[in-house]
């Protein structure tokens, strides 16, 4: 299914109802950013508008992961977790483990839903395939490479060229950081770990791509082309999988959290139906 939600969605707003239940949702950034970044472009003001509570962020620790900020309790509880963005994928599903099992300790019972934006919408999709028990209800991702990305690739060259050498000099440290992440979000080829991803068992639940328009032409296109961020286009997934053409850029911004907000509560059962 592929619907431009602009279009349909005043009209779901009219026929759909469900009742609210207890439910928590994960917010998962991407490249280069932390759980900050859902508060700094307006995605957790967003869901706030729609009624849903800030709950404070997730972060390593030597214990695997620790909260700060407030934790709320209320019937749409939303929470950030902060990851290490430069570390190959498995590492930081790895990470993103420790803060679910935290999280599921704190806020027992309770319906676990998943948003990523970018490539934390692969480190989603590699902890489920991991963990298919995870009793995880729904992954949206947004703008993520799940076919992968030119951009990694150009990423992978320089870094194993002498500009890749010359990086820490020039204050480009994240350049050889990140050649490992590089190498997992390179475009799906046998051999690849985005292939392999792609074909894994995915566990049965609600999958969606929010997926940007392609209206933006130069780099910005070159970062995540509109077919790779369509989990329709994933071997294991196909028809399984909903898809939505959204506006807006490869960055995260405050329509973002109104549209999960609104995909939440018109797309997800809740526990009380």
């Amino acid at each position: 299914m592929r619907f431009h939600l602009h279009q349909w969605l005043p009209g779901l707003l009219i026929f759909c109802s469900f009742p609210a239940t207890a439910e928590v949702l994960v917010l998962i950034h991407g490249y280069h950013a932390d759980g900050s970044t859902w508060r700094s472009h307006g995605v957790m003001q967003g869901l706030q508008a729609n009624g849903w509570v800030d709950s404070g962020d997730y972060f390593p620790s030597p214990t695997g992961s620790a909260h700060r900020g407030p934790r709320r309790q209320s019937d749409k509880i939303a929470i950030t977790v902060t990851l290490p963005s430069e570390a190959p994928i498995p590492y930081q599903s790895m990470v993103l483990k420790h803060h679910l099992n935290r999280i599921k300790q704190d806020f027992p019972d309770q319906m676990i839903l998943m948003a990523a934006h970018s490539a934390g919408g692969v480190v989603a999709r590699y902890y489920l395939v991991h963990h298919s028990d995870a009793d995880i209800q729904a992954l949206f991702t947004i703008a993520s490479p799940h076919l992968g990305t030119a951009a990694a690739e150009i990423g992978s060259i320089t870094s194993d060229s002498p500009l890749g050498e010359a990086a820490p000099m020039m204050g480009l440290n994240t350049v050889n950081r990140s050649r490992g992440l590089y190498e997992d979000l390179k475009r799906e080829r046998p051999g690849t770990l985005l292939f392999w991803l792609n074909r894994q068992p995915h566990p049965e639940m609600t999958w969606v791509s929010l997926v940007r328009k392609e209206e933006i032409i130069g780099l910005e296109r070159l970062i995540v082309p509109a077919y790779s961020q369509d989990m329709q286009n994933i071997p294991a997934l196909g028809p399984r999988a909903l898809s939505y053409r959204v506006p807006g850029d490869h960055e995260l911004n405050h329509t973002d959290g109104i549209l999960l907000a609104d995909m939440i509560r018109y797309l997800i059962p809740t526990q009380q139906d």
